[in-house]
């Protein structure tokens, strides 16, 4: 209880509760005796916590869309990047788009980290990228999931994108990160954010602060939806399937299936 009061100085309800969480795991760990995570006395100091510094609401984050998808293309195409920095991360983001991936299964949260996306994981052919998701957020177990993107016949097109930066691409071995940057390291987390902000705020899109990488994700799911996309689909594709029996139909999902995601993200 005091370590609570110590917190609640600087820190949030919802962190402390984490905090706490963390805390009762690392005993549990070691075998060592805790005190329930939540009781009588804990209940009351979290909540008068919140009394005191009041519960604050995350902004809710907005969809990137096909529209700004092409919004962002012409944005980096008229920025004071590379041609290399451009092919690279217009790459990146239709990755994450079509991919419908987490930020943290597409770029490591650090130039020294292991990478989630090699290039040994990714397999381009004249129509299809083939990506092999090692692990996701759903998938702790590290089953896998194979993910199918497919070229279009317009500006939108994953395997057009992803082929033009794969060119130029530095490093040949299999193992490292799929997206270089220029000197080699790998494109991180931060770095990816940074240039989604200045490329958001070039194509002077509406409440620009609302978007984040995470929005790649929210726009395609929104988008398959609304073309008319099966939810099973777009669970497959979103690689949501793991948490729930939708894993079933990925067996009986067949190709041309798979393909039509790419087609509606498009749009």
């Amino acid at each position: 209880m005091f370590f609570v009061t110590h917190l609640s100085s600087s820190y949030a309800p919802a962190t402390i509760d984490t905090y706490l969480a963390a805390v009762h795991a690392y005993h549990v760990r070691l075998g060592l005796p805790f005190l329930p995570h939540s009781t009588p006395q804990l209940d009351l100091i979290l909540r008068g916590v919140k009394r005191l510094r009041g519960i604050h609401s995350r902004s809710q984050r907005l969809s990137v869309t096909g529209s700004i998808m092409r919004r962002l293309k012409d944005a980096l195409a008229h920025s004071h990047f590379s041609p290399f920095d451009q092919h690279l991360f217009w790459a990146a983001f239709c990755l994450a788009y079509f991919g419908f991936l987490r930020i943290g299964e597409l770029v490591p949260g650090g130039p020294h980290l292991a990478p989630p996306l090699t290039r040994s994981h990714v397999d381009v052919s004249s129509s299809t990228i083939r990506l092999t998701i090692t692990a996701s957020k759903t998938d702790p177990f590290r089953r896998g999931n194979v993910l199918c993107l497919a070229a279009t016949d317009n500006s939108l097109c994953p395997v057009r994108a992803l082929k033009k930066y794969l060119a130029i691409r530095p490093g040949s071995s299999p193992a490292t990160a799929l997206l270089l940057l220029p000197s080699g390291l790998p494109l991180t987390r931060k770095r990816f954010s940074e240039v989604l902000r200045q490329a958001i705020a070039r194509a002077r899109v509406q409440d620009a602060a609302r978007y984040s990488a995470h929005s790649f994700r929210i726009g395609a799911a929104t988008t398959a939806a609304m073309h008319g996309v099966p939810e099973w689909l777009i669970r497959i594709q979103a690689c949501g399937c793991w948490s729930s029996d939708c894993y079933k139909l990925y067996t009986r999902a067949l190709p041309n299936q798979l393909r039509t995601v790419s087609a509606a993200l498009a749009c």
